[in-house]
């Protein structure tokens, strides 16, 4: 193919504009037959056509789209109609101004049901909650049924769930624990399991927190038991580390316990009395270094 300097130098018969040989043959498309309305007509009535998905599977190239119907009659469903009228017209929908609203009214508080719930006064849920031996939030969500109160009743009635404990078991009753005391009630009791854990709430409901209350806090019962086996391994650790001084020795476990001290809480956070009597071996030598080293004269000095 020739460049655009060589051509500029042939005759201006024989030269060639590149940009109109570049560029594609554009095909023009053939204009439809313009027809009539009543030949329109016909035409959906020669093939029963009632529905837009109906008629754009049956048409032809040359026969008018949907786009045509809807521009000389307004609507698809304008012209279907002309075409069949025996067809029922669909009710159009009113005005966005005068819609009624799908807002149920709520009746009043008077009545006895409301959307479905019996309202009980402040006797009736009492009576409900003594009966079902309820003293906490989470244990009426997982009790109660459709019919029954919920907490927003006991807060409506009594202002907040924490009253309305105090006013149905009395006023020693303690509903915010904090996270320190959720671990002492934990070492308190010598809970390991979560099984022992929720026999020790249903005992003692008044000083024992949830287990609801527990995960909410420390994300797990595992978590919170960890977390307790600390707290409760700092006192013990440092009687045992005591009774070692007072030895000269590391004491045995049979040793600790006609001593009083509660070594199966060291057992347990280390896992086992193999892994406590390898760090008791570990804390021997620690022990023995620092001895080592506390002996030694410093350099200097004679």
């Amino acid at each position: 193919m020739r460049t655009g300097r060589q051509i500029a130098g042939l005759p201006r018969s024989k030269r060639v504009n590149l940009k109109l040989a570049r560029k594609r043959k554009k095909y023009k498309r053939q204009k439809r037959k313009e027809l009539s309305r009543d030949e329109m007509i016909d035409l959906l009535r020669a093939h029963d056509a009632r529905t837009a998905e109906r008629w754009r599977a049956v048409r032809s190239p040359d026969d008018p789209n949907v786009y045509d119907y809807q521009k000389e009659f307004g609507s698809w469903a304008d012209a279907v109609l002309i075409a069949f009228p025996e067809m029922p017209s669909k009710k159009k929908s009113p005005p966005r101004g005068n819609k009624p609203s799908r807002r149920k009214k709520r009746p009043s508080r008077k009545g006895k049901r409301y959307r479905g719930r019996v309202l009980l006064d402040r006797e009736g849920l009492v009576e409900y909650a003594r009966s079902n031996n309820i003293r906490s939030s989470h244990q009426l969500t997982k009790k109660r049924k459709k019919k029954d109160p919920n907490v927003y009743d006991y807060q409506k009635e009594f202002g907040s769930w924490k009253k309305a404990m105090q006013y149905i078991w009395g006023k020693d009753v303690t509903t915010d624990f904090t996270p320190i005391y959720m671990l002492q009630c934990i070492c308190l009791y010598e809970i390991r399991t979560a099984k022992a854990y929720r026999a020790a709430r249903r005992k003692y409901p008044f000083t024992v927190p949830s287990m609801h209350a527990i995960i909410v806090e420390y994300g797990s019962w595992r978590n919170a038991k960890e977390s307790a086996s600390r707290l409760a391994c700092k006192p013990v650790q440092k009687q045992f580390e005591d009774y070692w001084d007072e030895l000269g020795r590391p004491p045995t476990i049979k040793e600790c316990k006609k001593k009083g001290i509660k070594i199966e809480v060291l057992i347990d956070f280390h896992g086992g009395v193999k892994k406590f009597e390898s760090i008791t071996r570990m804390m021997e030598r620690v022990r023995e270094r620092q001895k080592r080293s506390s002996a030694k004269v410093p350099r200097g000095k004679s």
